[in-house]
């Protein structure tokens, strides 16, 4: 082959593998099958570059016209360092061929890479664009906020907090002037007996009635649960406990219907004096046995003899619902007569927004009167004088939260059959002044 249209080739093939190596080089990071190999082959298609260049110059001698002899000589190195580079590039050419595959799969992930740029580029640009979209329409509703209040709008609200309280302590003294009335009527003249509460007729305490007893004691353990899950759901109550005692001077707990003494055992766990009324002695004697100071007795007796302003929370959880409305609204203005200043009133009764325990539940206790709800409780406490007044919903069913999150049924449909199943009512007796 001439030396000339060998040259050419060579050349030809220099530039062809001058690109092949830019490219590499771009993209040998990412497979570290062949990195280690592209370096060295980079290194070779130097090494052939500064080669190919002695040819070039060997031939450019050629062409000068240097004499035949030499010029035989010349070649003939010429031939052989164009053999020697004959071998390096066909040992070169094996090596692409067997890189192909990689430099494809390269090449597609390059692409698919490529792609997932230009697509995060996308959500950024969006992201930002609802940034400034919401920062916009946030300081659209807060110029509208600015807009409708209104100078001495805190002053208003300072005026309607002052007249709220003002309305409680009216309803206080009515309560009270209602109360004497009460005392002039059930015990006449004489303020040496107690106040009585209204007459309830009771059956005589005899064979039937401690059959009644017990079953009543049975149906609790079955239905309302452990003592120590009942224990559980009543520590939600200790904050409101805690801040009533600070506000008394740690003047002690009454609870009323304490049944089994659960919410006893955690008041005193939490360190706080305090003792149970109930009428069911069986439950009496389980409560005595865990060491707690009960008493069998009735719990609207036991308030009427209650000393003024004597403690700092009194309980009634799960009994309010077993009254006639007549004896809760007279516990309820005994309980704030009994309270000292900053005590706590806690009824905790089955909640009847929730659907099942309206229409269900609440029927299983034969010795429920009626529902209570939070409507009738709020004007009631608010009525007798209470400030501040709140209605807390509490303990869920668990079957609401996997309705809820498997959307098996509409939020609002799942609240009402499978929301919460007690309603606290948690009233203050407002301080001094």
């Amino acid at each position: 082959m001439n030396p000339f249209k060998r040259l050419e080739r060579y050349f030809s093939a220099f530039f062809k593998l001058g690109r092949l190596a830019r490219t590499t080089k771009a993209t040998a990071h990412s497979i570290s099958v062949i990195e280690p190999r592209i370096d060295g082959l980079t290194q070779d298609l130097y090494e052939i570059g500064d080669m190919v260049r002695r040819v070039e110059g060997e031939t450019r001698a050629l062409r000068d016209g240097v004499s035949g002899t030499q010029n035989g000589t010349r070649l003939d190195a010429v031939e052989r360092q164009l053999d020697a580079l004959q071998g390096r590039m066909d040992s070169f050419e094996q090596w692409m061929q067997s890189a192909e595959p990689h430099l494809a799969a390269l090449e597609s992930l390059s692409g698919r890479l490529a792609a997932y740029e230009r697509y995060f580029y996308r959500l950024e640009e969006a992201f930002r664009d609802a940034k400034e979209t919401n920062s916009r329409r946030l300081d659209d509703l807060e110029g509208e906020m600015s807009a409708h209040i209104r100078p001495g709008t805190e002053r208003a609200v300072r005026e309607a907090t002052r007249a709220t309280a003002e309305i409680a302590q009216a309803g206080r003294a009515y309560a009270e002037l209602t109360r004497r009335i009460d005392l002039m009527r059930f015990r006449g003249a004489s303020e040496a007996a107690g106040d009585t509460p209204p007459a309830e007729a009771r059956p005589p305490r005899e064979g039937l009635e401690a059959l009644l007893d017990a079953f009543y004691g049975r149906l609790e353990d079955r239905y309302r649960g452990s003592r120590e899950e009942i224990r559980r759901r009543l520590t939600v109550y200790l904050p409101d406990l805690a801040r009533a005692a600070e506000a008394t001077g740690g003047k002690p707990v009454l609870d009323l219907g304490c049944g089994r003494g659960e919410w006893l055992e955690v008041v005193r766990e939490a360190g706080h004096p305090g003792r149970g009324i109930d009428l069911n002695p069986v439950q009496i004697a389980e409560a005595r046995a865990a060491g707690l100071d009960v008493e069998v007795g009735d719990a609207l007796k036991a308030l009427a003899e209650a000393p003024d302003d004597s403690f700092s929370a009194i309980t009634a959880h799960h009994l309010i619902e077993h009254l006639p409305f007549e004896s809760v609204t007279w516990m309820t203005r005994e309980a704030l007569r009994a309270l000292a200043p900053g005590g706590v009133l806690i009824y905790e009764t089955p909640n009847c927004h929730n659907l099942i325990v309206g229409a269900r539940t609440f029927n299983i206790d034969p010795t429920h009167n009626k529902p209570l709800p939070s409507e009738l409780l709020s004007v009631l406490l608010d009525s007798v004088g209470f400030h501040p007044v709140e209605m807390r919903p509490l303990h869920p069913s668990e079957t609401l939260d996997s309705f809820t999150r498997d959307n098996r049924a509409d939020p609002y449909l799942a609240e009402l059959l499978f929301g919460p199943q007690d309603l606290a009512a948690i009233a203050t007796k407002p301080g001094l002044g």
